[in-house]
């Protein structure tokens, strides 16, 4: 129950994503500032709301504040669906980020002068606003550059999504074997190098070959990253600390990513031509940013220290 409610948090905001040119086209008189909250507002809100919610799952109960935060999602999610304007549907998601700043710490359950939190949380900054103006930069190509239709954007980035998953999978024991840092470095510079095909070789005319090896490579990255840097943050901290570690990170992450897709909506947002090069600033961030990451993520060394032995003496 709690997987399937994290999992429905980050859904929400990732299928505003697919869903945003289409809000778009449903309320053209509305300027692309305004709608950008429509995506961003879900990000603030549950930014200041994770900390004082961590704090309330470790004094009040994870369970309670779970069950109440499922709750008040839920609600959110309904008036969403039923907004008559955009305006209501700002309000409605800012709703259900409360919902979702009270599931995420309790369902995940510092040391902020620890080194490696400190580390973690670098990567969870660069990399999570890498990360969300991705998926929000890739679905604006599809949709304004190759000109398909928004029921079908989200089937163009179903490379990178099953790649994410299946590496997030295999990365998690690699850790186990050989710690976050020879996994997080390999997998920022894969991310870096898919955002870089995007820049350099993807264009005008739908080159599929080149987009799939792009969003595999970004995808591994998310992969391998995305969750390492949440468990490296945690990594050292007591049980008992865990809401409010988990919380600070989340919030890391959402404030990341409300940037992240606000610098994206600056840069692309608002195009109205169908060149793909009015995409090539978008890519060339992506890629510095997970260059950023792939450094972060070397200090993020958790190997299991080895034990020297001591040859007996000889007799």
């Amino acid at each position: 129950m709690a997987s399937v409610a994290g999992f429905a948090g980050a859904l929400d905001l990732s299928m505003m994503f697919v869903a945003y040119p289409d809000i778009n086209d449903a309320f053209p008189a509305t300027s692309p500032a305004v709608l950008s909250w429509v995506v961003t507002v879900y990000s603030i809100v549950l930014a200041a709301l994770l900390i004082p919610s961590g704090r309330l799952a470790d004094r009040l109960g994870r369970r309670r504040l779970f069950l109440t935060g499922i709750a008040v999602f839920g609600v959110g999610a309904l008036a969403s669906g039923l907004a008559p304007g955009p305006m209501w549907l700002i309000a409605a998601r800012a709703a259900q980020a409360v919902g979702g700043a009270m599931v995420l710490p309790a369902s995940m359950g510092v040391l902020l002068a620890d080194p490696m939190f400190r580390a973690a949380n670098v990567v969870a900054f660069t990399f999570s606003a890498a990360f969300f103006a991705m998926f929000f930069g890739l679905v604006l190509f599809v949709t304004e550059v190759w000109d398909e239709p928004g029921n079908r954007a989200g089937l163009f980035v179903i490379p990178a999504q099953v790649t994410a998953a299946v590496t997030s999978f295999g990365g998690g024991k690699l850790i186990d074997r050989l710690g976050h840092r020879r996994v997080m470095v390999p997998g920022a510079l894969a991310f870096a190098t898919g955002s870089l095909l995007l820049a350099t070789a993807v264009g005008d005319t739908r080159s599929l070959g080149i987009w799939t090896i792009a969003l595999v490579l970004m995808g591994a990255g998310v992969g391998t990253v995305f969750p390492s840097f949440q468990s490296g943050a945690v990594h050292a901290v007591p049980s008992r600390k865990f809401g409010i570690a988990a919380a600070t990170t989340q919030t890391n992450i959402r404030v990341a990513g409300t940037l992240g897709v606000a610098v994206a909506v600056a840069l692309v947002g608002g195009m109205t031509t169908s060149d793909a090069g009015t995409f090539d600033p978008l890519w060339w961030m992506l890629t510095g940013l997970a260059v950023v990451s792939a450094v972060g993520s070397w200090r993020i060394d958790t190997r299991r220290p080895t034990v020297d032995t001591v040859p007996a003496p000889s007799p």
